[in-house]
């Protein structure tokens, strides 16, 4: 989590390589205090983890639930806990942004890596119509898991 600074993705409204958070880190809990990035024991099979993101939205803590991990398969899945407002305007309710990410051993060394995103009753109409702007989020998200730069040209959606 401490890397998503340092992750870039194509802002479609500002037209420039942005970072997907100006901070991250890990928490103890929902209302927790800072903790260290999670090592591999951190995450097995049911168990939750809490995070946060601090950007254009301000700070959003998230919840994530390790719902599946085997050494040929890893399932992750998130959820916004705290509201996401962009200046006075709520763009998620808590629970309404929500994400799965699926990494999967296809053979010898060949990784899939499939992610879906979603947004539920409790988002803004002011939220919804970006997809754009997701794709890209999730294209840095790709390319940093498969190790390569994440400001890549070009975008996946200009």
């Amino acid at each position: 989590m401490s890397a998503l600074p340092s992750i870039r993705y194509w802002s479609t409204s500002d037209k420039a390589w942005k970072p997907l958070a100006s901070q991250a880190g890990m928490l103890t809990g929902a209302d927790g205090v800072p903790a260290p990035d999670p090592t591999p024991a951190n995450l097995q099979t049911g168990h939750t983890l809490h995070y946060f993101e601090t950007g254009r939205a301000g700070r959003t803590v998230y919840r994530l639930s390790v719902l599946e991990r085997r050494p040929e398969r890893v399932v992750l899945a998130t959820e916004n806990v705290t509201a996401m407002r962009v200046a006075i305007v709520t763009a998620f309710e808590p629970g309404a942004l929500q994400s799965a990410f699926f990494i999967e051993r296809l053979g010898g060394d060949v990784w899939g890596y499939y992610q879906v995103m979603r947004a539920t009753d409790g988002a803004s109409s002011l939220a919804l119509g970006r997809e754009a702007s997701y794709l890209n989020r999730l294209a840095a998200l790709y390319r940093h898991t498969a190790g390569v730069p994440t400001d890549q040209e070009p975008p996946l959606a200009p």
